[in-house]
């Protein structure tokens, strides 16, 4: 089988962010579902099992997505999407402020999105959690697109990413 092919499918960038009890971290996720259009508006977003952001997660109920802009400096994503944030400070040098609770990054993004987890479903090395929209922030600017990521950036999948292929 080719997996070649799964590098056709369009993905967005987003800095999934949570608040650990005071202390907010997130990761970068490229999958980000609309599942529903009208009010209440249900999104999914994937999760790699292991991520401490999940476990966040599921024991907060909440969390946000910071859609991120083509000018978002490479150093944020790394920063986000390269290492664990169980113990390590990931917002450090990232400006951002607090919207419902959670960290909204201020810098170099489109929009922001809150959410109420509603759901998660197991997928093997994978949990789709699903969230209920409610609350949302617009800002300026181009969002980033994996494609955009991979070929402008020069950025590369981290080996816990539901895109990272063995073969590339």
């Amino acid at each position: 089988m080719d997996l070649e092919v799964l590098s056709d499918i369009s993905y967005g960038l987003y800095a999934l962010t949570v608040n650990d009890n005071g202390r907010p971290t997130g990761c970068i996720i490229n999958t980000l579902i609309q599942v529903t259009s009208f009010e209440p508006i249900y999104m999914a977003i994937s999760l790699n099992k292991d991520s401490y952001t999940n476990e966040v997660i599921k024991r907060t109920k909440k969390y946000g997505i910071s859609i991120l802009s083509v000018d978002t400096p490479r150093e944020v994503i790394q920063r986000l999407g390269f290492a664990s944030g169980r113990n390590r400070d990931k917002m450090g040098g990232i400006e951002y402020e607090d919207c419902n609770g959670l960290p909204r990054i201020l810098e170099n993004c489109t929009g922001f999105l809150c959410f109420d987890l509603v759901d998660h479903i197991n997928v093997d090395t994978h949990d789709i959690l699903i969230g209920k929209l409610v609350d949302t922030c617009v800002t300026d600017g181009e969002p980033m697109t994996y494609k955009y990521y991979h070929e402008v950036i020069k950025g590369k999948a981290p080996k816990s990413a539901p895109t990272f292929l063995t073969n590339k």
